[in-house]
């Protein structure tokens, strides 16, 4: 037991430094005596309470299998739980001394919590995808892999402290027609935060190198239907891209590509690249649909790793319907002249709390903590 509690300890260490790349930070970090025994006395905080979730599943399991009761004494301690991780909330921050005590912890739950989730969300879609093909035989306009894909992106984004507002879906139809999807790039969360907002039957492009630089999630992620681009060979790229259009009509997907081909490094919107209007010509009369994300920069910077606790406002535009005679200038132009002046609009974000932020992580830790436990002793 206590084994598993060091070892898992170890494992958030591990994701909050890697985390952080700013190497002066860390080395003040280790360095500083009152930081550091703050960093362990978060650790002691953290093992206190997935021992505390233990025992009380495991002491609800034993007090009702005597009965004969095993399901009702999974229900009661899953219900004892709850009210205890209720009331770990509420002593949390009163538990440390100082703010950046706090912080430290949050953020090892933050990101350990989003780490595994991502990860092993990623595993169960490439292991379903399978059933696309049962889907399609059965011509379902809403599919459930579509549905489990897009809670994955929810709740992953949720585990890292990451909340998204969606605006102007209300204005699209939202109906599973295939359709382009151009959003605006700034951060690594932008994918996952158009994902999450729920646009029906939606695949990614995204570049072929990170096939081997994240394959735990990019090889599920081909399994499941998106699409690789080799950016650095424009032969390769443009086949691909017409391939991806073949896809689009063979399986009634909608794919999600943004038109800079890069993210922004400082935030603003870059020039378009040709590809996605490529397609858009090559599709012949598919909609577009522009996409603006808002405060996605300020949360994942490209220096950093990992992203920051906040909102991202997934704002959607009105949609574009192609025509025969449109050329991929005009469209580039209509598309990016839409976008700056849905970016010129004010915008009202709003703030997360630290216990906000690492409400979800702290649940999901606990369940899985649990469950990994149970399974290994």
């Amino acid at each position: 037991m206590l084994g598993s509690v060091f070892v898992s300890c170890l494992l958030f260490l591990s994701g909050y430094l890697v985390a952080n790349l700013d190497f002066a930070m860390v080395k003040a970090t280790v360095l500083d005596t009152k930081v550091l025994s703050s960093l362990l006395s978060s650790f002691a905080f953290i093992g206190i309470v997935f021992m505390r979730a233990l025992s009380i599943l495991r002491l609800g399991q034993r007090a009702d299998q005597k009965k004969g009761k095993f399901l009702k004494g999974y229900t009661h301690a899953t219900s004892t739980l709850t009210d205890f991780i209720a009331d770990t909330a509420h002593g949390f921050q009163r538990h440390f001394s100082s703010i950046i005590e706090m912080n430290i912890a949050i953020d090892v739950i933050r990101v350990s919590a989003g780490i595994i989730f991502t990860l092993l969300g990623a595993i169960f879609l490439g292991v379903i995808s399978p059933i696309r093909k049962i889907e399609k035989k059965l011509q379902w306009k809403t599919r459930p892999s579509d549905k489990i894909a897009t809670m994955w992106a929810a709740i992953s984004l949720k585990c890292f402290g990451i909340y998204t507002r969606v605006e102007g879906m209300e204005g699209i139809k939202n109906d599973g027609t295939p359709s382009l999807v151009l959003f605006s790039h700034a951060s690594n969360i932008d994918a996952f935060a158009v994902l999450a907002s729920g646009y029906h039957g939606v695949r990614s492009v995204f570049k072929q190198s990170l096939l081997w630089k994240a394959p735990f999630i990019f090889v599920p992620a081909l399994m499941f239907g998106c699409i690789p681009i080799d950016r650095a060979n424009r032969e390769k790229a443009i086949a691909s891209l017409n391939g991806a259009v073949k896809k689009m009509k063979e399986n009634s997907v909608s794919i999600m590509i943004a038109p800079e081909g890069t993210r922004s490094r400082d935030g603003k919107l870059q020039e378009f690249k040709k590809g996605p209007f490529h397609m858009a010509v090559q599709a012949e009369g598919i909609r577009l649909v522009p996409v603006i994300l808002l405060n996605n920069y300020n949360l994942w910077r490209p220096k950093q790793l990992f992203p920051k606790p906040g909102v991202i406002v997934v704002r959607y535009l009105k949609e574009i319907q192609t025509k025969q005679g449109d050329t991929t200038e005009e469209l580039s132009q209509k598309v990016h002249h839409m976008m700056e002046e849905g970016f010129q609009k004010e915008v009202k974000i709003d703030t997360v709390t630290p216990l906000q932020s690492v409400q979800y992580a702290v649940v999901f830790h606990a369940i899985f903590w649990t469950l990994l436990f149970k399974i290994v002793f």
